[in-house]
């Protein structure tokens, strides 16, 4: 018949207040080597004691936070409230590092933003002025093309009528000039 080992949870002390160890079902600390007849069930048996156990250390020390105030001594009611105020402090102060950090990234994305814009808004002025110079001088050339078109056609008219003049000298329609 072979002796189990015994199953208490071990205890490390750390700052005081004593931890348990994890303990590894597949590799238990008390055999070298595993064995056909090692079975698992006081491996988890332990880990059930130490999940036990730790259920009970959390809830005494959520619990036993609350009984120091209330009913502890003038020095450890003042230790509270100073516990109390430096959390209090502490979060406040990560409160505002958080802010200025929102702001300034705020701040550089808005700069950002704005220089956006402004680079949109020159762009945008730049090609309405390109646009209007454009158009300004296809109505400066397109002008220039009607009045050479309208001088050339008094040009050709005054031509053509001093042609017919030149020929109606020489051959006039009225041969005995009674229609003056």
């Amino acid at each position: 018949m072979s002796v189990l080992p015994h199953l208490t949870p071990r205890y490390q002390e750390v700052e005081g207040i004593r931890s348990l160890t994890k303990i590894d079902p597949l590799h238990p600390p008390w055999t070298n080597r595993r064995t056909v007849s090692l079975e698992t069930i006081n491996a988890h048996d332990l880990i059930g004691q130490r999940t036990t156990a730790l259920k009970q250390r959390e809830f005494h020390r959520y619990h036993s936070s609350y009984q120091v105030p209330v009913y502890g001594s003038i020095a450890s009611k003042e230790q509270y409230r100073k516990d109390i105020r430096d959390v209090l402090k502490t979060q406040m102060q990560e409160r505002l590092h958080r802010e200025k950090t929102n702001f300034t990234s705020k701040l550089g994305e808005s700069k950002q933003y704005i220089d956006m814009d402004r680079r949109v808004v020159q762009d945008e002025i730049s090609s309405r002025q390109r646009r209007f110079e454009m158009l300004k001088e296809f109505r400066d050339d397109n002008k220039k093309m009607a009045e050479e078109f309208s001088l050339r056609r008094k040009l050709e008219r005054e031509r053509r009528l001093r042609d017919e003049r030149e020929l109606l000298k020489f051959n006039p329609i009225n041969w005995s000039c009674s229609l003056r």
